[in-house]
């Protein structure tokens, strides 16, 4: 059985709160390798476009929070490369 990966989202701001995507991660069907890219990724993000970044993206409709919201693997595994590629790494 799979887990849910939107259980951790129990009310709307939920969808603003980095910590929630982190939790997120750990239910999403990656190997152990690409969770760690994952985490790594949303790291850098994080830090790259602050704490209050999620709140403004769900009020402009801002792209990035529709990458957050899929949880695909896939989709994951896209935003681990892209943040490699922003660092350079």
């Amino acid at each position: 059985m799979t887990e849910n990966p939107f259980e951790m989202f129990s009310a709307p701001e939920d969808y603003a709160s980095w910590d929630r995507y982190d939790e997120q991660i750990d239910k999403i069907d990656l190997p152990t390798i690409e969770r760690q890219r994952v985490r790594s990724g949303l790291r850098y993000f994080r830090s790259l476009m602050g704490e209050d970044f999620l709140e403004k993206t769900i009020q402009t409709g801002h792209p990035f929070i529709s990458m957050l919201t899929n949880a695909a693997p896939r989709e994951r595994i896209y935003l681990a490369e892209l943040a490699e590629q922003s660092a350079g790494l």
